[in-house]
């Protein structure tokens, strides 16, 4: 609790092509924990001479189309292993994906997990991110034998998952925007002085409010974290964007469906934080309905997930908001 109103505003509104593309994998890996045979796949994807990992999840039988087929992407801070594909109890959305009929990937971006970095980390922001999606996609799509996939980003995740729609719309098939930030800017003492930021053990426990999670869910969350970052370290470059850059996503040029998705206390000042940053809030929700009064088509939605915050995906109501997605994306 002690560090969610210090990160609330860095956090909760991080809303975690041109070149050669190649690739390599791994062989197989049976996920004997689970009753049903889910198979993870690791690919590693290059562009422009930077690799990046991507990681599979599916059911044996499943056959990827368009309507079952869902790229995720993660936050500014932490890679997608442990924000999508956590191993402690019942918290894996690849896993329940999976379960579901789907074909899931998650993508490290350059700067994240086990992916290279970009060659430049202090400028590295979600427009240069959307050329290594694209390439990415492609792949994907290639592979597969599919024009469009579906899209979920996270936190900062959403600002590149949506100017890569943006750019590419016929990619995308249906997008998720979550926890996700239309014009509000960050101070600009914010910027560290460094290409890189840190990432440490508490920085990842300050997701969580007080109240939201179950269990040691955070610790086992933080720990996920150090285990998947070669380097502990991450580019500062999205860190700009919400400095200097935003918008970066533009709502009139989404003619595909759109969920905004966010947790009620994103919007919402928490009962257990002190002091009154009921403004804040408020504008917060007022960004967010500017944005979506903006979308141009009739299929678009913003749900806002009762007792949940920032990592609502990883909290109490978890379950709430993967049916809310599961029906985004089967809902003609």
């Amino acid at each position: 609790m002690r560090n969610y109103l210090n990160n609330i505003i860095l956090t909760a509104m991080l809303l975690a092509f041109a070149g050669c593309t190649n690739w390599t994998s791994t062989p197989e890996l049976p996920e004997s924990s689970f009753e049903l045979a889910v198979v993870a796949k690791e690919f590693s994807v290059a562009h422009s001479g930077v690799r990046m990992k991507l990681r599979k999840k599916a059911l044996a039988e499943t056959k990827a189309r368009v309507s079952n087929t869902l790229v995720l992407l993660p936050s500014a801070t932490f890679s997608t292993t442990p924000n999508w594909d956590l191993q402690y109890q019942n918290n894996s959305l690849m896993d329940f994906f999976a379960k579901s009929g789907w074909v899931v990937y998650a993508v490290d971006l350059p700067g994240y997990g086990k992916s290279d970095n970009p060659p430049n980390p202090e400028t590295f922001g979600a427009t240069e991110a959307a050329a290594y999606i694209n390439t990415a996609v492609e792949y994907i799509c290639e592979q597969h034998g599919i024009e469009s996939i579906n899209l979920l980003g996270w936190s900062w995740g959403a600002q590149a998952a949506g100017r890569f729609a943006n750019l590419h719309p016929k990619r995308v098939n249906k997008l998720v925007l979550y926890g996700f930030t239309y014009k509000m800017r960050l101070p600009e003492n914010v910027l560290p002085k460094e290409p890189f930021r840190k990432i440490d053990f508490e920085g990842a426990m300050s997701d969580f409010i007080d109240g939201c999670y179950e269990d040691d869910v955070p610790e086992k969350y933080a720990n996920a974290v150090l285990e998947s970052d070669s380097d502990k370290r991450v580019p500062t470059g999205p860190l700009h964007d919400y400095v200097n850059r935003l918008p970066i996503v533009a709502p009139t040029k989404l003619s595909m469906p759109v969920l905004v998705l966010c947790g009620q206390y994103e919007l919402e000042q928490p009962p257990n934080v002190d002091g009154d940053h009921r403004d804040f809030f408020l504008a917060r929700r007022n960004d967010l309905e500017s944005f979506c009064n903006q979308l141009p088509t009739s299929k678009n939605q913003i749900v806002v997930v009762a007792g949940g915050g920032h990592a609502v995906h990883l909290e109490k109501p978890k379950e709430r908001w993967r049916q809310i997605v599961l029906e985004f994306f089967k809902t003609d």
